[in-house]
């Protein structure tokens, strides 16, 4: 019962920090659909060479959308106003007291709308017949009106997701024309509180994905200048590819440390010092200990169980017995110790050196804990948990264990911040995480069964915030008894 009492609390706190109507709330849900598109496949045969289908009698052959990455490119840049229209549902929400339907209308509904236009001209102006490259397309008026039918369908998850955004965006401007008026918050002093909090959900959700766009296409001319040099055979591909993703993952993470700069504002200074200093050294390697116990702890399971089945049904000694070596050597792991630390560091000092410390102080310990953890998961959402072909199944499980991850994982980290007074061994912890995760792949004998299942690690870092929630519950009521003491 008491469990139960302490979720209804936790619902009824998360809902008050949702905005007060319901055309704002739609506008919320329809703005995270349209940001989400950008990040989906725009056209699985665009991309896999896939046909479309059969043409009609008299057609030569089946046709398809030239492949590879140009039309990747192509679609990313043209579903850039579905992104913008998100980031403005976003502001709307923020920054805006007096949102009207119109507003909803000119800034979210009308560039979604013009994103989803030019994605379906952009699979027009690619399609042709000799997959010789792009055609001009626009003289074939009889084939382009026979394709038209098929692009919903074929242009995949990126568009189905852009439309529930743009279904939820209208919604809202419907909701809103028929209200008479926002709703008010229901005290002065519940605004107050979740101010900063809101603030700077608001700020990750809306600038986070376009700054890291603005960052990356300034390395777009270095990649492909690079590019040619791998074709003509005088840049190593391995280095430069590990060194080209780096960076894309590096500048991916800048804007949380530019976002929180801006937050700071004139204490922007003294704060990242304070938090950047390197406090208790023993914290910090806790933080840096804690995944690697975890990783190799499922590791010396994997080679003990593999070494019990050696002995166990191989006892005519016909096959060697499992070598330790190969089970525990770590994969490739030279570029992680550059590129994983400094990706760490940029996304903590938004998420843990200045997010926790704001969730924390306005809305307590567990409730700022748990909501940065949603935030962080549905910032960094995931929809290869469930490994199924339906989308539908997939998105919604990939939000669910996204959110689940973001909490589980929130609870340590913010421990190791709070305690140190410092991001580093929150850095250093998802550094390591990152370095474990990538070197997985390379290793001899990766991981496998339900031993390397993803629902294991998530069970074990659940585990680990069940405790650690323990722990920060108990130092709560100790420093509540010392106080009225």
């Amino acid at each position: 019962m008491k469990a139960v009492k302490r979720l209804k609390q936790l619902g009824t706190f998360c809902a008050a920090l949702l905005p007060g109507s319901k055309g704002q709330l739609l506008l919320l849900l329809g703005s995270y659909f349209l940001s989400l598109s950008w990040a989906t496949i725009w056209g699985q045969a665009a991309l896999y060479g896939r046909p479309w289908q059969e043409w009609p009698a008299g057609a030569a052959g089946a046709k398809t959308l030239t492949t590879g990455a140009s039309w990747y490119l192509l679609s990313k840049i043209l579903s850039l106003p579905v992104l913008f229209a998100g980031a403005a549902g976003y502001f709307q929400c923020l920054l805006s007291r007096d949102s009207s339907a119109k507003k909803v209308i000119r800034w979210v509904v009308l560039p979604a709308l013009a994103g989803i236009a030019a994605e379906f001209c952009g699979a027009l102006a690619m399609f042709d017949i000799s997959r010789a490259g792009l055609e001009s397309s626009i003289f074939r008026a009889k084939d382009i009106l026979a394709l038209i039918p098929l692009l919903p369908m074929g242009l995949g998850p990126g568009l189905r997701v852009a439309l529930a955004g743009l279904v939820l965006a209208v919604l809202a401007a419907w909701r809103m024309r028929r209200a008479t008026a926002l709703a008010a918050p229901a005290t002065a002093a519940a605004e107050e509180t979740t101010r900063e909090p809101r603030e700077f959900a608001w700020a990750v959700l809306a600038l986070s994905t376009p700054m890291a766009l603005l960052l990356l296409a300034g390395l777009l001319p270095i990649e492909t200048w690079i590019g040619w040099g791998i074709d003509r055979g005088g840049v190593p591909e391995y280095w430069i590819v590990e060194a080209l993703g780096g960076s894309r993952r590096i500048l991916a993470a800048a804007p949380m440390t530019l976002i929180a700069t801006w937050m700071m504002g004139r204490e922007a200074k003294s704060r990242l010092k304070a938090i950047l200093a390197p406090r208790r050294p023993a914290i910090l390697a806790l933080g840096a200990a804690l995944p690697n116990l975890l990783h190799w702890g499922l590791k010396a399971a994997a080679l003990l169980g593999a070494r019990l089945h050696w002995a166990t049904y191989n006892s005519a000694g016909l096959v060697p017995a499992p070598d330790v070596a190969a089970y525990l050597m770590p994969g490739r792991w030279q570029w992680d110790l550059l590129r994983f630390p400094v990706w760490a560091m940029a996304g903590e000092i938004g998420w843990r050196g200045y997010g926790l410390r704001a969730f924390v102080d306005r809305l307590g310990t567990h409730r700022g804990i748990v909501l940065l953890g949603l935030l962080w998961g549905a910032m960094n959402l995931d929809i290869n948990w469930v490994p199924t072909r339906v989308f539908g199944v997939a998105l919604a499980g990939g939000i669910m264990l996204s959110l689940a991850w973001g909490v589980a994982i929130s609870y340590p980290l913010a421990w190791l911040t709070l305690r140190s007074g410092s991001v580093l061994p929150a850095a250093a912890m998802t550094a390591v995480i990152g370095m474990l995760s990538q070197m997985g792949a390379n290793e001899a004998v990766p991981l496998s069964g339900w031993l390397g299942s993803r629902f294991t690690v998530l069970a074990l870092w659940a585990a680990v915030a069940v405790v650690i929630g323990r722990i920060l519950s108990a130092n709560a009521q100790t420093e509540s008894a010392e106080t009225s003491g």
